[in-house]
């Protein structure tokens, strides 16, 4: 769902979307972004 919007709304022909794995971080970012992403 996100790769498809990224794709509609980006005036790229080929927008980079990739995915890589986090294998750590500040704590606090962390809870930020997983806070942030999750609904």
């Amino acid at each position: 769902k996100a790769m498809a919007e990224v794709k509609r709304l980006h005036s790229y022909e080929v927008p980079e979307i990739i995915a890589i794995p986090i294998s750590s971080g500040s704590k606090d970012y962390l809870n930020w972004i997983d806070g942030s992403t999750r609904k």
